[in-house]
Parts: C-alpha cells; sequence; structure tokens
C-alpha cells in the first residue's frame, strides 16, 4: 500500500476535505503499515539500558532490532577540556576550537581536517601576493588553487593549480 492521503478541501470548513472518520481510517492504515514493516508490529521504545545502541534492520530483513554495542564501547565526549581518564578509541569534539580528536596509544590525536581559508579571488599568478598565506585555497571556472606557503615577496612558485577532467580526475 502507498501513502493514503488526507484530503483537507481547499479552504477551512469548504466541505471538500475527507469526513473525520474517513481521515483517521487513513491514519491507522498508514500507521498499520509503518508498524507491519518494522516486523513485529512494535517500535522499539528506547530506555536507559539501551545506551550506545543502533536501531538496525533485522538479519531476514523484515524488521528492525536495536544492536547492543553498536559503537564498540566508544564515547563521544562534547567539552571544552578533553576528558580525563579516555579510553583508546573514546572521542572528544572541542566545541570551542570546532575540532574533533580521538584517544589513541594514550594520546588524543586530531581527526578533523585542516583549517584552511577560501580565498575569493583566484591568484593572478603562481608566484601570489602580499597577503597570501600557507593553506588558502582558491578557485575559478577551470581550476582550484593552493597555496603551498605564506607570501615573502619572492619569486618563488607559492601557489599550485589543480586541474580536474570530465571524470574528477586530477
Amino acid at each position: 500500500m502507498s501513502k493514503q492521503n488526507i484530503f483537507v478541501g481547499a479552504s477551512a470548513n469548504d466541505k471538500g476535505g475527507d469526513a473525520i472518520r474517513t481521515a483517521f481510517i487513513k491514519c491507522n492504515n498508514n500507521f498499520d503499515e509503518l508498524y507491519a514493516s518494522l516486523g513485529t508490529g512494535v517500535v522499539p521504545a528506547p530506555g536507559i539500558g539501551d545506551a550506545n545502541k543502533l536501531l538496525a534492520v533485522n538479519g531476514s530483513g523484515t524488521g528492525y532490532l536495536l544492536v547492543p554495542d553498536a559503537f564498540g564501547n566508544a564515547v563521544i565526549t562534547l567539552a571544552d577540556n578533553p576528558p580525563g581518564n579516555p579510553n583508546e578509541n573514546n572521542m572528544w569534539y572541542d566545541d570551542q576550537s570546532g575540532r574533533l580528536f580521538v584517544y589513541y596509544q594514550n594520546h588524543w590525536v586530531e581527526a578533523s581536517p585542516p583549517l584552511s581559508q577560501w580565498k575569493a579571488i583566484p591568484p593572478e599568478h603562481a608566484e601570489g601576493a602580499s597577503g597570501d598565506t600557507q593553506g588558502e585555497w582558491s578557485a575559478d571556472d577551470n581550476y582550484y588553487y593552493f597555496c603551498t606557503a605564506t607570501w615573502q615577496g619572492l619569486a618563488t612558485p607559492i601557489w599550485r593549480r589543480i586541474a580536474f577532467d570530465n571524470n574528477n580526475n586530477w
């Protein structure tokens, strides 16, 4: 069965919509289909004991179940400072810097991509100009550009041009 829409009419009280009984029959049919797709006819209700569980499709593909330890006992902490006594593979999102870290071999290792700045106007030449900074990105209609060093006033190329073909290979 496909979703059954309740017709509400063109405007309030125009008597062009479904009668109340018809509308609720459609509601019940929609919910019956939804619950039947869960296999057991019952939506798993999460409780306190369901922490770190994931709602997943069962092996036969006929319903859903809560999978324990779906995250391998990893803990994700959102805080200004790293949590104390972390375990291997725990994660910490520093909400001040916006950076993600993973606890690996007794150290917090940054897992976020490098911060970079977007330069609205692409460089005129590879040597760059005053104000160009290492890590900046830019683009025009044909290329992406990456600044590999901060401009020092030398005739040394600091911008690299990256071109993509029709298959997004560079």
